[in-house]
């Protein structure tokens, strides 16, 4: 007797869309046959077991045998059982099929006979036929889940072909129009499926339209009414997605709360690869719908992943721990064994389903967004400046528009990280009323979370958000130089929520934290009027003030000082990084129409005052003197900022500078290593515990010793005004040889070497 293949088929049925009909369909397919042909049970059983196993087979057969299931339906629901289970072949065939005819169009381009145009034609006249069983109202009456599957097989045909590219499907591209019109009029009207299906359906087709302004947004210019057509599909579909709020937290069906996210988080992406400014009608409900689906995906523990690609890179050599304190991939510093076993440990369990639904946006190495660093696993390791992405399209010129990221394969992930997105590209469509509605309900979240078990997924996703916000916003400039106030109320509720995320024991929400506060000193102000800056700045000297304090939690008191003083000083360097930045490309800008010399402009930024403040405040903690209040965290960031500050400034490297000036800092700088260099052989000898120093030291050795190796390679170049460059050189090989032996020869430091 065969075992029946519920648990194979279950999976297959659920990713063909037939649902629970396919499981009992296959059960009593792979069933013994009726009782007067069965075997006899096995003679060296015992006699009490026998009764009861025959008893079970029984009850078996009558549960999953055609006859005595179909024994007490109707004729002809007998019949249509019968349909049913003659079909379920012919479902599998063709949803297999579709799937590998859709990646065969996808690399058909790459190769070098390409694809006949004759042969395109009737794809798409195939998928299109797949798709009209959508409005066939009797196979929808006898059997829905039929249809769901051809309406999945003709989208995922139509999506692998839209993966060519323009040239191919600029012919098709009126029929395909018309088939996602007529879809849209379906899921609009009155002739609709179960709830179960018609998302099954909707998620396939939103995939589609995702593909097509992934791939080819282009068309949205050269095919006439191109653009208004899809934003009218979308706009018909919107409504209908969110009407389905009911379904999201259905534990009985998780495959379809799984392909509901799938579709909302599609329906968000599809709105983000659109011109700014092009739904202007729909805007509000998108951004209360991404609104929504990030209060529920944070208060469900759901973590956004797109912190890490919002902070430079040039920070990351503060993530850095030892290999046995590295909880995560990205704290290996580039070791590939440790970070794929950290890969697998902290990754999650991703069905068919979900890997369909991305399997057209794998990133292979072409098209829009590929990062050429990414090809080559050592360069990827090495900081750069972030390579800048070609747009589109002119009309994506407009405004700060930006890439969406690659979608998850994790459906939950992908709908966070699009809600994430959809919510910063559309917050500065909202009046000050609405965002400051909207930062209130991040601030709420954060209070609520504070003590929990999701106050870091809180922490993470609210800083995250935040952050995408002030990217997303353009550069505004007072008039006429006059001086503008700290801005709307909503910045300065970012600012306060930023600073209470400051003294958060995660580095990366401490960084995005540091980069969101050096954002809200740029916005709404210009050269000339840093009132927002200056009131950023005295925030935080007074949140460096502190010393600690002897009492019972003084370990847990001493890790919120370390952290929230290593998050200042890193916002110092931060402030200056944005700065500078933006302040150059201002200047490129008003030289492009003004025909003013980029270097003449450039000239009002040699002041280097603030600079030199923001250095006086850094030196107290790159040597304390207190041993009680002497940190190796503290210590890192403060090293690191020193080098953002003289990177970022003009000055080391502007010549109508005083030589003199230039000396005192290179020599500050030089005794800042030497010191540092003996401190990290230093055992600390006080009357608080030495516990707590030395396994923050174990943890941040890596980072410490890195940052020291940056900082000198800075400083190399710039020796030639000292009279004893040679012994300094010297010096400093010598130095760096030791720290990466006593690394144990770990990857970033020996990178950094």
């Amino acid at each position: 007797k065969r075992e029946p293949l519920l648990h194979v088929r279950s999976i297959d049925s659920s990713d063909s869309g037939s649902g629970g009909v396919a499981i009992s369909a296959i059960g009593s397919q792979d069933s013994s046959p009726p009782s007067s042909s069965k075997r006899p049970p096995p003679k060296n059983r015992v006699r009490r077991f026998r009764r009861h196993t025959s008893s079970s087979k029984e009850t078996s057969s009558a549960t999953l045998s055609p006859s005595a299931s179909s024994s007490a339906l109707s004729p002809t629901s007998q019949s249509t059982f019968a349909a049913v289970e003659k079909s379920l072949e012919h479902q599998y065939a063709l949803h297999g099929n579709s799937l590998v005819l859709s990646m065969i169009l996808h690399v058909m381009p790459k190769l070098p006979g390409g694809l006949p145009s004759e042969l395109l034609d009737i794809i798409i006249a195939v998928a299109d036929n797949l798709i009209s069983c959508q409005g066939n109202g009797v196979l929808l009456q006898n059997h829905p889940g039929a249809s769901v599957t051809c309406v999945r097989a003709g989208y995922c045909i139509i999506s692998g072909a839209l993966t060519m590219g323009v040239k191919p499907t600029l012919t098709h591209m009126q029929s395909i129009f018309g088939i996602w019109a007529k879809s849209a009029s379906f899921f609009g009207g009155e002739q609709r499926m179960e709830p179960m299906h018609d998302v099954s359906c909707l998620e396939s087709f939103i995939t589609s339209i995702v593909v097509f302004l992934r791939v080819s947004s282009e068309l949205l210019l050269t095919v006439p009414d191109a653009l208004n057509r899809t934003t009218q599909v979308l706009e018909k579909i919107l409504p209908v997605i969110m009407g389905y709020s009911q379904l999201e937290n259905d534990v009985t069906k998780p495959f379809m709360s799984s392909r509901l996210d799938s579709a909302k988080a599609a329906i968000m992406e599809a709105f983000a690869w659109l011109p700014p400014g092009s739904f202007p009608l729909i805007a509000d409900s998108v951004f209360s719908f991404a609104s929504r689906q990030i209060k529920t995906g944070t208060e469900g523990g759901m973590q956004c992943g797109l912190i890490e690609n919002l902070v430079s890179s040039e920070d990351d050599v503060l993530d850095i721990r030892s290999c046995n304190r590295a909880h995560s991939p990205r704290q290996t510093g580039g070791g590939v064994t440790l970070g794929d076993s950290l890969m697998v440990l902290t990754s999650e369990y991703v069905n068919h389903s979900q890997r369909e639904s991305v399997l057209h946006f794998v990133e292979d190495g072409s098209g829009i967004g590929t990062d050429a660093k990414k090809t080559n696993p050592i360069r990827e390791l090495v900081y750069c400046e972030d390579t800048v992405h070609v747009l589109p399209t002119p009309l994506h010129e407009v405004g700060t528009w930006k890439e969406p990221p690659t979608p998850s394969r994790s459906s939950k992930q992908r709908l966070m990280d699009a809600a994430v997105h959809a919510f910063a590209a559309t917050f500065g469509l909202q009046g000050g009323h609405q965002q400051t509605t909207a930062v209130s309900m991040l601030e709420e979240l954060v209070i609520a979370a504070r003590g929990s078990k999701l106050e870091h997924v809180t922490a993470t996703n609210t800083a995250a958000t935040l952050l995408s916000c002030l990217k997303a916003l353009p550069l505004h400039e007072g008039s006429n130089g006059t001086v503008v106030g700290t801005g709307p109320p909503w910045m300065s509720r970012a600012a306060r929520l930023f600073f209470e995320l400051l003294r958060n024991r995660e580095s990366l929400v401490r960084r995005v934290s540091a980069e969101g506060l050096s954002l809200l000193s740029s916005h709404g102000i210009n050269e000339n009027a840093h009132m927002l800056q200056s009131s950023i700045l005295r925030s935080l000297e007074a949140s460096m003030q502190g010393t600690v304090s002897e009492n019972a939690l003084q370990k847990q008191y001493f890790e919120q000082q370390s952290s929230r003083k290593a998050g200042c000083l890193l916002t110092l360097g931060c402030i200056q990084r944005t700065t500078s930045k933006q302040f150059h490309e201002l200047c490129r800008q008003r030289s492009r129409f003004a025909g003013v010399k980029t270097s003449d402009t450039e000239n009002a930024f040699s002041s280097s005052t603030t600079t030199l403040i923001m250095l006086t405040r850094v030196l107290p903690f790159t040597a304390t003197h207190s041993l009680d209040e002497d940190s190796f965290l503290t210590r890192t960031y403060a090293i690191h900022t020193f080098h953002l500050l003289l990177a970022h400034s003009k000055l080391l490297n502007d010549e109508n500078s005083s030589s003199d000036e230039r000396k005192q800092i290179l020599l500050k700088a030089i005794e800042i290593l030497e010191n540092n260099f003996f401190a990290a052989w230093k055992t600390n000898a006080t009357e608080m515990d030495v516990r707590i120093y030395e396994v923050e030291k174990f943890a941040i050795e890596p980072s410490f010793l890195a940052t020291l190796i940056r900082l000198m390679s800075y400083l190399l170049p710039r020796l030639h005004s000292l009279e004893n460059e040679a012994v300094i050189a010297n010096s400093f090989s010598s130095m760096v040889t030791i720290m990466v032996e006593i690394s144990c020869y770990h990857p970033s430091v020996t990178l950094e070497g």
